[in-house]
């Protein structure tokens, strides 16, 4: 299984399908789950996500919170493969945090939801790399995705963006955790992944194909 998922990065409740867990959904946050035979659009998607940050900077105008520059990126992905889960939050302290969840087949969805819901448990009880914590970096953006191609295995793509600002320019820090499982891990079949890969185009922020 070759597979190769990326992140175009820059800083910058439906009416169908099935919504998980809603009890547990607050101001300036979505999570909606939905099956193979209706999935998600980029379009919902991206008017979910502009309509949370529209509501958090209309009700954060006034205090001290980071509206200007919300972080933010768009999946690239197989055009074969469905968008059946999808979170995105902004916290109390104006970072926001995003899953994109993909099945190739209907096989697939199950376990996807299955990465969403236990990533968005870690997410909201461990936040951000402790690793990171310490330093003067400032928290931007965090973001997780899984595909899973059943019988093969999945892709795991977890970043976590931080900037440093100085007097004359911006530092941005990426920190990534790329991760397969194979089908053997997954589902207990003899599956093993081959070759896998990730990759950032940060030319969306400058327009210059040379980043």
């Amino acid at each position: 299984m070759v597979i190769a998922i990326g992140l175009a990065i820059a800083i910058a409740p439906s009416a169908t399908g099935q919504t998980i867990d809603t009890t547990d959904v607050k101001t300036n946050e979505i999570f909606e789950l939905r099956d193979f035979s209706n999935p998600i659009s980029v379009t919902e998607l991206n008017g979910w996500r502009e309509q949370v940050i529209a509501d958090f900077k209309k009700s954060n105008a006034t205090s001290d919170k980071p509206t200007a520059g919300i972080g933010g990126g768009d999946l690239k992905f197989p055009k074969t493969a469905k968008i059946v889960a999808y979170y995105y939050k902004i916290d109390e302290n104006g970072i926001p945090h995003e899953f994109i969840g993909l099945a190739e087949n209907p096989e697939s969805v199950t376990t996807t939801q299955l990465k969403a819901k236990e990533w968005i448990a870690n997410e909201t009880s461990s936040g951000r790399d402790s690793a990171l914590l310490s330093t003067d970096w400032d928290y931007v953006w965090s973001a997780g995705t899984f595909y899973t191609f059943y019988p093969y295995g999945g892709i795991g793509n977890n970043v976590e963006i931080d900037r440093k600002s100085q007097a004359t320019k911006d530092y941005f820090g990426v920190h990534q955790v790329f991760q397969q499982s194979p089908g053997w891990v997954l589902w207990g079949n003899l599956k093993k992944s081959t070759t896998g890969w990730a990759w950032h185009d940060w030319s969306v922020c400058s327009g210059s194909p040379l980043l």
